[in-house]
């Protein structure tokens, strides 16, 4: 693993470990170090929900979305998020983070300071985006996509 690489997932470690980030991960306790990606394959697949946008007035509106959470086939300690949302029944790809996987939580950092936690529990995966100054800006639900 890359000092940068390590950096990143310490980083991460950190954030999810704060006193104050504890019950925004619903009580899930973070590990001191995340948890290698080969062991991540029950949150690895298909997802298919909504995200509810939590602030309005605001730019964004609420979407019924589709995620694939894979292995990231640039950096081997991360998993990428595909986020897509649907538009007149077309999906529409808004963009891939990198993330950091501690069983149950995904935690993606989107900007400078604001992160996606997102818990799993069985075939929901739920959480929300919080901005960098405390504002919960969305809420996103989605299950497990049946395998084809």
């Amino acid at each position: 693993m890359t000092r940068r690489a390590w950096m990143w997932v310490v980083g991460v470690a950190s954030l999810l470990s704060a006193p104050s980030t504890r019950a925004q991960v619903v009580s899930a306790r973070a590990p001191s170090a995340p948890v290698p990606v080969a062991q991540a394959p029950a949150v690895l697949g298909e997802w298919r929900g909504r995200s509810t946008c939590l602030v309005r007035p605001s730019p964004c509106n609420d979407e019924v979305v589709v995620y694939d959470i894979r292995r990231d086939s640039v950096y081997g300690d991360s998993l990428a998020w595909q986020a897509d949302k649907i538009v007149n029944g077309v999906r529409d790809p808004m963009g891939v983070l990198r993330c950091a996987w501690h069983s149950p939580v995904l935690a993606c950092k989107l900007r400078v300071a604001d992160w996606w936690r997102l818990t799993l529990h069985g075939d929901t995966l739920s959480g929300f985006l919080d901005l960098g100054d405390g504002r919960r800006f969305r809420e996103v639900v989605v299950t497990r996509a049946p395998k084809p």
